[in-house]
């Protein structure tokens, strides 16, 4: 066995890193169409942003829940259609995107449901709203939260592609 020494650690180390495969911003996420959604952060630390707008469709659901029994929240939901979701950014070995998290479910709620409809969701007369819709989407991100993979977006605008129906649906809360 022969001893290396600290310089020879440097070398065997800096090799290595030279050696090392390195990412770029391409390889970090993946889309199955060219999408005018494009990196902000190159890192998914904590989560990975991007700039720019994209027309989706597919069926929202809107869920009305109250935060530990007291304060209530609508958390809004967007399953994308197969075409759109080849648009969505994911990362790279990923599956493509099935559900993406609305971060401004108040003011969509407004742009995608009749204000007797979203009154009667907020005094929970319907448990949950389920609707197909094209929306134009933006502010997108992919974050990391307890070991899960989540998508998130603003909605800008939407047309309403099908009649609201009620719906039994609970969405899904923090980690479950």
């Amino acid at each position: 066995m022969q001893f290396i020494g600290f310089t020879g650690l440097i070398v065997i180390s800096l090799s290595f890193i030279a050696a090392s495969p390195s990412h770029s911003q391409a390889d970090l996420f993946v889309t199955d169409r060219a999408s005018p959604l494009k990196p902000i952060t190159l890192k998914l630390s904590p989560s990975m942003k991007f700039k720019g707008s994209v027309q989706v469709s597919g069926r929202f659901l809107a869920v009305q829940h109250q935060y530990d029994k007291q304060v209530p929240y609508l958390q809004l939901i967007f399953y994308p259609d197969s075409r759109s979701a080849e648009l969505l950014p994911r990362l790279e070995g990923d599956k493509p995107v099935k559900e993406v998290q609305i971060s401004n479910p108040e003011q969509a709620a407004l742009m995608l449901l009749d204000p007797d409809t979203l009154e009667k969701l907020r005094r929970k007369e319907l448990p949950s709203v389920t609707l197909r819709a094209t929306a134009v989407i933006h502010a997108y991100e992919i974050a990391v939260v307890c070991d899960q993979r989540w998508y998130m977006a603003d909605v800008v605008s939407a047309s309403t592609l099908q009649d609201v129906a009620g719906s039994a649906e609970k969405g899904r809360i923090g980690c479950g």
